[in-house]
């Protein structure tokens, strides 16, 4: 039986796993593979292996997965406005050895519009520049309370073929005072001689490198991504919390359609 820390997973690292048709819903099961750091600057890394049931509908304004829904409030050839969302699993500080003695992260969403630019779009091609902002919350499951704002633009490239799908992204990342300070401050109860007080700003977050690529083999779906952001010059790189300036998300989904 498919645990909750799973369904949970899924969705915190909101992997798109669809190669279907418009109007079509598909259902099946597999396997995701998922290797990344602790947090956007730690040089910890931990793994996931998750075995789940794998559900997508498409239609013309409504795009559902196990990882998100979309609706489009506008979807025209030159511009689409629909919600963005994204999320982050959890750090108990007694993993990392940079928080250790201070509370842990909570599981970290956030949700809220996205307006799209379409500079090509094809049926074999999209080009288009993507902008969000989300209000950012943190949870424990019995908690749920507001920690900041972030931004996100994007230059995505989509590529389609008969049964083949490929993403290239590069973009930057911004955010508020307050979201920084969830991650990266050390309030002086906290600090010691190898980690001093510190309270982060708002501001550049870093720059954001994507790669996906999904192809249907008969029934089996396949689905390597690979994602790496670059963090020189963010606003947080004197915390003591940061420890690096590259970050990393990759992996690999295998799903069987019925």
């Amino acid at each position: 039986m498919l645990s909750i820390r799973s369904f949970i997973i899924l969705i915190i690292f909101s992997l798109n796993l669809s190669l279907l048709i418009a109007g079509e819903l598909n259902f099946g099961v597999g396997y995701v593979g998922i290797d990344t750091y602790h947090y956007r600057g730690s040089d910890q890394t931990k793994r996931f292996d998750l075995y789940v049931p794998y559900l997508h509908y498409r239609s013309e304004n409504i795009e559902a997965n196990n990882a998100v829904i979309n609706g489009y409030f506008i979807n025209s050839r030159f511009f689409s406005l629909t919600m963005s969302m994204g999320a982050n699993p959890n750090v108990e500080s007694e993993e990392n050895d940079a928080r250790v003695d201070m509370p842990e992260l909570n599981y970290n969403f956030g949700i809220g519009p996205m307006a799209i630019i379409h500079l090509i779009k094809s049926e074999s091609i999209h080009l288009q520049i993507e902008s969000n902002i989300r209000r950012e919350f943190e949870t424990d499951f019995s908690l749920t309370r507001g920690i900041g704002y972030t931004s996100n633009s994007y230059l995505s490239l989509r590529l389609f073929g008969e049964s083949s799908e490929m993403d290239l992204t590069w973009g930057k990342s911004y955010a508020n005072k307050s979201f920084h300070q969830y991650y990266y401050d050390v309030d002086d109860e906290y600090a010691t001689n190898e980690r001093p007080a510190y309270e982060a700003e708002g501001g550049y977050s870093g720059e954001i490198f994507i790669f996906s690529f999904k192809f249907r083999l008969g029934p089996l779906l396949v689905f390597p991504f690979y994602r790496a952001d670059y963090l020189a010059n963010v606003a947080f790189e004197d915390s003591p919390l940061f420890k690096q300036r590259h970050y990393q998300f990759y992996g690999v989904g295998l799903f069987y359609i019925f």
